[in-house]
């Protein structure tokens, strides 16, 4: 019986997570860049130093693709 509400539970997990999935695949915007275009590169935290702080652009560029 135990088993049984384990195969179930996981069904149902499964079950949630395809929803989930569904609902935020909905919202994507697709972009498409063909070459020449100009693009902005996201800066993550490990890219910065210590000493920028919170107040440092979240962007760099812009770059040709």
């Amino acid at each position: 019986m135990v088993e049984e509400l384990r195969d179930l539970s996981v069904v149902r997990q499964e079950e949630i997570k395809r929803r989930m999935t569904k609902y935020f695949d909905k919202h994507v915007r697709v972009k498409q860049f063909a070459e020449g275009d100009l693009v902005l590169r996201k800066v993550d935290a490990a890219g910065r130093s210590a000493t920028e702080g919170k107040l440092h652009p979240n962007w760099e560029g812009p770059f040709i693709v």
